[in-house]
């Protein structure tokens, strides 16, 4: 079920490139990399939200400060 759920979240990130939605986008990388830490993959996990950030500050989403609580969470550093 988790990995299908992967699958699906990196469906929703290419559709969400490719139509220029960038909150969309945002959210399919932090959707995709809590998905991927549960499977255990935790630098690819972290990779994701690390860009899924990037993306909610570029459009000053809300959504940034979850994404910045769940690296702290798990020990990323977080600049700003």
């Amino acid at each position: 079920e988790t990995r299908e759920a992967v699958g699906l979240h990196e469906q929703h990130l290419a559709i969400a490139r490719e139509i220029g939605d960038r909150r969309g986008e945002g959210i399919a990388l932090y959707n995709g990399g809590d998905k991927l830490a549960k499977l255990g993959k935790t630098e690819e996990a972290a990779g994701r939200v690390r860009e899924a950030l990037a993306v909610f500050r570029a459009i000053e989403s809300p959504h940034a400060a979850t994404a910045a609580a769940w690296l702290r969470e798990r020990g990323v550093a977080v600049e700003g």
